[in-house]
Parts: structure tokens; sequence; C-alpha cells
């Protein structure tokens, strides 16, 4: 990481240079606040994986004058292509994000404030906003409803479907469609001219004897 500190007293137009410069690295980067100890713009390298955040010097980011943060009170942990700040019960007074206390891990997004005991971290992820967040509940696009006049002008479009009464045929398998035409064309409904040809066979009773040969001749 590369951290820029700055003066206790530094002035408005002093803090907002910092934060030009460490948004010119399309890198995030924190912009921390602590108690006695004025602002720290921090840069968070490729090659930054866990930094720790606590009272002691020790930690990656100290915050010694903030007598409400605990040693060992949080972890700045990069996952995947983001970071993200875990706080595991280490800390005695919790870490929230905005005004939300972290129970386990928290995945930040660009301007998410991370309080520390009476210290806060403000992350800035600059190029964050060009990967669209995953939409969640009422984010979700939803099917437009159909107007009464589009509905009649379906029905119209589908009542001559519907009024045809439906063709049965031996040849159709079960996963035709009932729409669908006989797949061989000498089917016996699609073809009249078979089935005006086709007669019922003579019963037997019916038929006329056959004549045996005389003996005479």
């Amino acid at each position: 990481m590369k951290v820029e500190q700055l003066g206790a007293g530094a002035s408005r137009p002093v803090t907002l240079q910092a934060i030009l410069r460490a948004e010119a690295t399309e890198l995030p980067f924190l912009v921390v606040s602590a108690p006695g100890e004025g602002q720290r713009v921090i840069v968070l390298q490729a090659t930054d994986e866990a930094l720790w955040i606590g009272r002691s010097p020790a930690c990656d980011i100290p915050l010694e004058g903030d007598a409400v943060a605990s040693r060992t009170h949080a972890e700045l942990v990069r996952t995947g292509g983001d970071w993200a700040v875990a706080d595991d019960g280490l800390s005695r007074n919790g870490t929230f994000v905005g005004a939300e206390r972290v129970i386990g891990r928290r995945r930040l997004q660009d301007g998410d404030v991370v309080s520390v005991g009476e210290s806060t971290l403000a992350f800035r992820a600059p190029r964050s906003g060009v990967v669209a967040t995953t939409l969640i509940g009422g984010q979700l696009p939803v099917r437009p409803d159909v107007t009464p006049a589009q509905r009649r002008v379906l029905v119209a479009l589908c009542r001559p479907l519907l009024s045809d009464p439906p063709h049965h045929c031996r040849h159709r398998t079960s996963r035709s469609p009932p729409s669908s035409t006989c797949p061989r064309s000498r089917c016996d409904h699609t073809s009249k001219r078979f089935s005006s040809a086709r007669t019922s066979p003579t019963p037997l009773c019916q038929r006329p004897a056959r004549r045996s040969p005389s003996r005479n001749q």
C-alpha cells in the first residue's frame, strides 16, 4: 500500500489534491480520519491481500490515537477483484459500514464509510462502477402488463386457432403439437382421395356361395 500523510491542520484544497492523485492511479484507496492524527490517503496496491486495522502500532493501518478502537480491531481483505472488511469478533466495540454493524465479512462498495472506534475509513474504488451490481428484490425487471386494447387484438388473432376442432391422427406422436399437420402426406384425414375410395369388407354371410362342379359334366 502507498500512504500519503496529511497534516492535522491540512486545508481542504490540500486534501482534495491528495484524493485526486489517488484517483489518477485508478486503484482503490482509503481516506482515513483518526483522532489527533489528521488524515491519510492510502492507495491499495495490487500486491496487497490483507491489511489489519487497530490501535496497535503493529497493524498495517494503525489508529494509535483512537482509545475506542481495539488493538486488533478489523481486517481489510481482497476478495477477487473487490475489497471486504471482516470483523470476526476480535473488536470490543464492533465495526460498522454506515449504520450497519459488520458481522463476519462485508464487501465494500465505492463510497462506503467504515467506522472503527472513533476513526473513519472512507473507501473509494474509481473503477468499480464499470461492473453492474447484482439486482435484488424489487429491483428485478418485471414483465409489462398487457393493455386492454392489446388483449383484444391477441384474442382476435387466436380465435381462429381456438375455434378449429383438433385433428386426431394415428401418425402423430405425443410430442407433436395439436395444431401441427400429419407427418405423413398420405394420411387418412388429409387425403380425400383415399378416404372416399375406402369401403368396408363384405361379411362372409353375404358372399355368394361357390357352385360345386357337377359330376354329370
